[in-house]
């Protein structure tokens, strides 16, 4: 019995909590646990945001170009192969030139009709011209600027070929995004096709 009441004597004796050293290295393997996945979790989201804008400059992009094939498609189908740029010449020597690809309206200058500045509307769920009483906008703002510039020429000095380049740019956050896609086109390309 004698070391049972030793035993209790001894921890009557040294009782006591836990130290302020313990409790801060508790709380700090704490945090370092809660904090790390937050970390994570706030980049993956960060980097979700960024490629779904990238997506989205590069359907952007794409759709310029496509409304640029199908009016020189059109062209071709419609006059002979010298106006296979009708519509598409007003940009030659332009810094900027604008598209609509729902109108197909091709321009050098930004308006309702060929908007340079585009924003997802959520109730059209479509990207449209981005203006001050936007009320349905989402996301970031997106410019898209086209340059369109004259490339091989036949022996008439009529173009045999035209360089497109689409430059979308946004910004993620605070850091200026842009996204550039370039594209060749012939006028013989369409006729190919063509039985």
């Amino acid at each position: 019995m004698s070391d049972d009441n030793s035993m209790t004597l001894f921890f009557k004796n040294y009782q006591r909590g836990f130290t302020l050293v313990e409790s801060l290295v508790a709380i700090t393997i704490l945090m370092i646990g809660v904090v790390g996945p937050l970390v994570i979790a706030s980049r993956g989201i960060s980097d979700g945001l960024y490629a779904q804008n990238q997506l989205a400059a590069n359907y952007l992009a794409q759709e310029a170009v496509s409304t640029i094939i199908n009016r020189r498609d059109h062209n071709l189908g419609q006059f002979p192969e010298v106006l296979w740029l009708d519509g598409i010449d007003t940009c030659f020597g332009q810094s900027v030139c604008a598209v609509n690809g729902k109108t197909g309206v091709i321009s050098t200058q930004c308006n309702d009709l060929t908007p340079c500045n585009l924003v997802y509307d959520r109730v059209l769920k479509l990207y449209r011209e981005a203006g001050n009483n936007f009320a349905n906008r989402f996301g970031p703002i997106f410019t898209r600027d086209i340059s369109i510039k004259k490339g091989l020429l036949d022996d008439n000095g009529e173009p045999l070929e035209i360089e497109v380049a689409v430059t979308i740019s946004w910004r993620n956050r605070s850091v200026a995004k842009d996204f550039t896609l370039v594209e060749h086109l012939y006028r013989n390309q369409a006729t190919e096709l063509q039985p």
